[in-house]
């Protein structure tokens, strides 16, 4: 049997990007210009266009990209089966794809932490964070961070680097997965105020249980074990603390819609402002779950106006219910996270 089909790279890739483009519709075009097409193939490796909607780049990112790829700065790959799947003739000649799973030094590292060559390459990056900051990234994450001390020796050098390459000073911000060594549990007060361009403290449970011993990290029911619901409270109650958004960890089965979103939703109940995603199709599900409603923002509006009208007041009445200063502040970030 004989089929019918395109043979023709071109062809395909173009009927491929117009579906794309078909099904992610308006939301492609509130991005610049420049980042559309990068857009596009986002959604076509993933084979989500939902995530279109919460893709944001700003105003200089290619440029910044392309003026890196001009420098001829490396290009890092997380494995080696994406370096070897890219499109190599799509980069200019001597931009070198870089994937550090097979250095020398991940094995070991790999062993030492408990997790995957892969992600022990990943954290071997740091070492050539010099490379990355041309392209002025938005924010680096920084991994098993034991003390503040870490950020700080990272902003350190973020600083030197940012003046190096002509970009604002305190641009780069720093995300901290500060749970992941046993030892952090125990200094995630030393983030309050040290960082200043921290931006958000998150958790993991995976490097944690392995650093313990533990067999699992969840019960029969899918529910946090003693330890990691407290690493998960700290990393909040320090977020709060230090006045950086809280982000909580990954939910893993990136297949169990319904699960996330109880999840999601849990998350931003008891305080985080948005969380990990393990999987592009998360990406909607977890926007919606932290997107707060219209009546929430119409309560909220209503609090900040109240006090407004009365700045003396410590105390106010809303529908029945007594509000006071607590309720004023939870309404003003929720109205900045709704902007």
């Amino acid at each position: 049997m004989k089929f019918d089909y395109e043979k023709q790279p071109d062809a395909i890739y173009a009927q491929s990007f117009g579906i794309v483009e078909s099904e992610a519709g308006a939301a492609l075009d509130r991005l610049p210009a420049a980042a559309r097409d990068i857009a596009v193939r986002m959604i076509h490796a993933c084979g989500e266009p939902g995530i279109a909607g919460s893709i944001v780049v700003s105003d200089d990112f290619v440029d910044a990209a392309l003026g890196a790829l001009a420098g001829e700065r490396p290009v890092y790959l997380d494995a080696e089966m994406v370096r070897m799947g890219v499109i190599r003739a799509a980069f200019p000649p001597k931009v070198p794809l870089l994937c550090t799973t097979h250095d020398p030094r991940s094995a070991p590292l790999a062993a030492d932490i408990g997790n995957t060559r892969s992600a022990a390459g990943v954290g071997l990056w740091e070492d050539d964070i010099e490379a990355v900051m041309p392209s002025q990234p938005a924010g680096i994450i920084l991994p098993k961070p034991r003390h503040a001390r870490d950020a700080v020796r990272l902003s350190e050098r973020i600083d030197v680097l940012e003046n190096h390459h002509g970009v604002d000073r305190g641009r780069t911000k720093i995300i901290a997965l500060c749970t992941e060594h046993p030892e952090a549990l125990l200094t995630l007060h030393s983030y309050i105020g040290t960082v200043p361009r921290l931006a958000g403290l998150s958790w993991g449970a995976e490097d944690l249980s392995a650093a313990v011993g533990g067999m699992t990290n969840r019960d029969a029911d899918g529910n946090w074990l003693p330890l990691y619901e407290l690493a998960r409270s700290l990393c909040l109650v320090a977020a709060a603390a230090a006045e950086v958004a809280a982000i909580d960890t990954v939910f893993t089965d990136f297949r169990d819609e319904e699960g996330l979103l109880r999840y999601a939703a849990n998350a931003r109940r008891d305080g985080f402002s948005g969380m990990l995603a393990i999987h592009p199709a998360q990406v909607e599900v977890i926007t919606q779950a932290f997107e707060p409603t219209p009546g929430e923002i119409e309560r909220a509006q209503k609090i900040v106006d109240l006090f407004e009208q009365n700045p003396g007041a410590g105390t106010i009445s809303l529908d029945g219910k007594m509000i006071d200063r607590p309720h004023l502040v939870q309404a003003q970030r929720l109205l900045e996270r709704a902007k």
